[in-house]
């Protein structure tokens, strides 16, 4: 299994739940180029850039066909690199993705208004090197984490110290980096005829995954794209945005029923989730 994180994150994002895994299915975390450990190096930090990178990686270091697991903006990387190389991907787990808006009042005022800011150029940059000027890598990941969990304190502790220092690492690098990658999710997600046509090429089974108070892409929006996909699986959990972190065990969970019916295909599990 490999492991992408989203916008801002690293491999310290899966902390929690790859351990879980691991007695079931080895995995590897990837720090996308922009993020985490890995440098830029003068590499796109976009979608379509970093699903070109991790298509290279599965390539030549996985080298065998894997289950890919992408939260959030990762979600998306994840999703494109198994359209375009779907001959190594035997299934694909998508934790809440990023989503066209099935009805565009329903996000939430201030994701809305920080689209619009970090869309402008020179703007979005302006702001971002201020908040990180202004607030300590600690204030900015509590912050992160009151907008995306439903309750904060189910955050490991451990788990929170790696967050912070990985953003400790993500301020020293340009705030252009950072706002390619956003800018590239609003561009995917408004070209809606696109994305879905992308989304109706992927063969391989797919799980969904979606927190019911979501406040980044409303639950709305992955119902509508569950009904849209009937093939997929689809589940939801009592968390918003990053189900991975806030309630991994559940997380754990559903992927260790659905990991094992994709891994399995010749048992009634996989049957049943094809059917499902």
């Amino acid at each position: 299994m490999v492991y992408v994180h989203g916008l801002g994150g690293s491999h310290a994002d899966w902390s929690d739940l790859a351990p879980i895994l691991r007695p079931l299915v080895g995995g590897l975390a990837v720090d996308l180029p922009g993020f985490g450990g890995t440098p830029t190096d003068r590499r796109a930090t976009g979608v379509a850039g970093n699903a070109d990178a991790l298509t290279r990686f599965l390539q030549n270091i996985v080298g065998e066909p894997s289950i890919l697991i992408g939260t959030s903006m990762g979600a998306l990387i994840a999703a494109s690199t198994a359209a375009q190389a779907p001959d190594m991907v035997i299934g694909l787990a998508l934790v809440s993705p990023p989503l066209p808006a099935s009805a565009p009042w329903r996000t939430h005022t201030d994701v809305r208004r920080a689209a619009f800011a970090g869309a402008v150029p020179g703007i979005g940059e302006y702001l971002l090197r201020r908040r990180r000027a202004k607030l300590s890598a600690r204030q900015r990941v509590m912050q992160m984490l009151q907008r995306s969990c439903a309750d904060p304190t189910r955050i490991n502790p451990t788990t929170l110290a790696a967050l912070i220092s990985a953003e400790e690492k993500m301020s020293l690098r340009p705030a252009a980096d950072y706002l390619r990658a956003a800018r590239s999710i609003a561009l995917a997600v408004a070209c809606k005829r696109a994305y879905w046509a992308r989304m109706r090429t992927l063969a391989m089974p797919v799980l969904l995954v979606h927190g019911i108070h979501d406040q980044l892409v409303p639950i709305a929006d992955a119902r509508s794209a569950a009904r849209r996909l009937p093939t997929w699986r689809y589940e939801e959990l009592d968390c918003r945005h990053i189900a991975h972190l806030e309630l991994p065990n559940k997380l754990a969970e559903i992927l260790t029923v659905w990991t094992t019916a994709v891994t399995n295909p010749g048992s009634d599990l996989y049957r049943d989730h094809q059917a499902g």
